[in-house]
C-alpha cells in the first residue's frame, strides 16, 4: 500500500493543521512499511517544524512540489505530483481538496468554525466558497477524519456528512511536552520577565478564543495581589490585542503580554503556570489544555463544543459566556491548593491516551481499509 499525505500544510499560515501534519507524519513512519510520500512545498515560511528530521527518516520520503495551496496552480501541481506517484491512498489534513486524485482520498476535517462564526469569512463568496469546498471534499472523501465527536456531529448536522465516512481519532500531545525542571522554569521566568504565581492563556486572539471575556474575569475575581494574568500566542491586529483588553479591564499592572512563543519553551511556560485557563467558544479538538496537563499544570476550560470530552474530569470547566462563572472558577482553584495538586495529578493521567501513536495507527488502519475499497 502506498500512501500520499499532504505536507504543503507544515507552515506557519496553518499553526494547527502544521502540528498534526507534521507530528503525524513522523509517527506514521514508524508504522508504515515504507511507502509513505509526504508532499512539500519548499518555499513556504516554516520557523517550526524541523523538516530536515522528517527527510530523516528512512520509511518517509520528502516530495518537493511547488503547488501554493491557495491557487489554482497549486491544485494542479497535486494533481499531477499525485499521477506520478500512483498512491493507493492521499490523505488531505485540509478541507482544500484537488478536483481529482489518484488514490482513495482521505480528509481530515479540524472545525467547522467558519459556520459557527460570520467573522472568520465575512463576505457572501468567502461562506459560499468554504461551503462549496466543504460541500466537494466531504463528496469526495472515502473517509473524512475529524478529531472529535463534537466535530463529526457538526459535519453531519450543518454538512450532511455520510456518519458512515467519518471517524473519529483524537490528536497527540508530543512527548516533548513534559513538567520541565525547576532550572528550565526558573530561565523562562527570567527570560519572560514571569511573576511567581500567575494564571496563563495560550492561544490567538480571534474572537472565538473568548479572551476578553477571560480578561474581564480575572478582572473581577477575588485573587491574592501577587496573582498576575500572563496572555501568550500570536496577535491578530484586527482584534482587541491582550494589552488593550487588560487597559479597558484595569488590569495592565497585573497583565504580562508575551506575543507568540518559540515551540522549546512552551512545555517551561506551562510548567511554570500556576493555573491554565482556556476560555474558548469552539474548538475542532482543543490542544492547549491538553499541553497544559501534559506539563502537570491544573486546568480550568470552558464547557463549550469539543473541550469536555477532551480534557473529562481531569479539569474544572465554566460557562464561557458567563463571566461571573470563570471569575467563580478562578477563585475556586487559587482558594484551594489540594484542589489545584489533584488537577494536576489528574491531568497527568489523562494526557496519556493522547499520543500521536495511538493516532498514526488509527489513521493507517483507515487507509487500509480505503486502500481495500
Amino acid at each position: 500500500m502506498r500512501v500520499v499525505l499532504d505536507g504543503r500544510f507544515i507552515q506557519d499560515h496553518f499553526p494547527g493543521i502544521a502540528r498534526y501534519t507534521y507530528h503525524l507524519a513522523r509517527s506514521l513512519a514508524t508504522v508504515s512499511d515504507g511507502s509513505l510520500d509526504l508532499l512539500v512545498d519548499p518555499s513556504t515560511v516554516n520557523r517550526r517544524y524541523d523538516m530536515a528530521a522528517l527527510a530523516s527518516l528512512t520509511s518517509l520520503r520528502l516530495r518537493p512540489v511547488a503547488a501554493p495551496v491557495f491557487r489554482p496552480t497549486g491544485m494542479l501541481q497535486v494533481m499531477l505530483a499525485l499521477n506520478r506517484l500512483q498512491p493507493d491512498v492521499y490523505h488531505s489534513p485540509y478541507y482544500l481538496v484537488p478536483p481529482w486524485t489518484a488514490g482513495g482520498l482521505v480528509t481530515t476535517v479540524f472545525d467547522v468554525i467558519s459556520n459557527h462564526f460570520g467573522t472568520f469569512l465575512p463576505s457572501r463568496s468567502a461562506r459560499l466558497v468554504y461551503n462549496l469546498a466543504t460541500f466537494w471534499a466531504l463528496r469526495r472523501s472515502r473517509r473524512v477524519i475529524v478529531p472529535s465527536a463534537n466535530t463529526g456531529h457538526d459535519l453531519a448536522t450543518l454538512h450532511r456528512a455520510s456518519s458512515s465516512k467519518l471517524t473519529t481519532i483524537p490528536l497527540g500531545v508530543d512527548a516533548g511536552f513534559a513538567p520541565a525542571s525547576g532550572a528550565a522554569q526558573s530561565e523562562v521566568r527570567e527570560r519572560y520577565c514571569l511573576p511567581s504565581r500567575f494564571v496563563l492563556y495560550l492561544g490567538i486572539n480571534k474572537p472565538h478564543k473568548n479572551l476578553p471575556r477571560l480578561v474581564e474575569a480575572f478582572a473581577r475575581a477575588d485573587l491574592p495581589d501577587d496573582v498576575f494574568l500572563v496572555l501568550a500566542g500570536r496577535e491578530d491586529r484586527r482584534y482587541p490585542t491582550g494589552r488593550t483588553l487588560a487597559n479597558a479591564a484595569g488590569v495592565s499592572e497585573r497583565a504580562v503580554c508575551l506575543g507568540d512563543i518559540v515551540e522549546a519553551d512552551l512545555p517551561a511556560l506551562y510548567s511554570a503556570a500556576t493555573l491554565f485557563a482556556f476560555p474558548s467558544l469552539y474548538e475542532g479538538f482543543g490542544l492547549p489544555p491538553l499541553e497544559a496537563m501534559a506539563c502537570g499544570t491544573p486546568v480550568i476550560c470552558s464547557r463549550a463544543s469539543s473541550l469536555p470530552e477532551v480534557i473529562g474530569e481531569a479539569g474544572l470547566t465554566f460557562d464561557p459566556l458567563d463571566v461571573g462563572d470563570i471569575a467563580r472558577s478562578l477563585e475556586f482553584a487559587f482558594a484551594d491548593d489540594a484542589l489545584r495538586r489533584r488537577l494536576g495529578d489528574a491531568g497527568l493521567a489523562r494526557v496519556g491516551r493522547f499520543t500521536w501513536e495511538a493516532a498514526a495507527l488509527a489513521t493507517w488502519k483507515v487507509y487500509q481499509e480505503v486502500a481495500r475499497c
